[in-house]
């Protein structure tokens, strides 16, 4: 398998945590769009995005954990890919 090496910037590495800190309401949209040198409408429009896909991850993670459960009270185990 090939292995990949990825860089990313200093603020590439620090928007996700605050971001994180701003659906958290630790930090204000003003603080955090004046830490990523964004403007508070970009702030605004990636707090919201983060926001939907957590949320369908979430969704998604409760369906294969129902999968799971109901398939291993009938005697099914889920199948491991590799």
């Amino acid at each position: 398998m090939r292995e990949e090496t990825f860089n990313m910037t200093q603020q590439e590495m620090t928007k996700p945590r605050v971001i994180d800190q701003t659906i958290a309401r630790s930090i204000t949209v003003k603080e955090a769009a004046r830490l990523l040198n964004l403007s508070e409408r970009q702030v605004l429009r990636l707090k919201k995005s983060v926001a939907t896909y957590a949320s369908l991850f979430d969704n998604l993670a409760h369906r294969l954990l129902r999968l799971c459960i109901n398939s291993s009270s009938h005697g099914i185990t889920p199948k491991k890919t590799i």
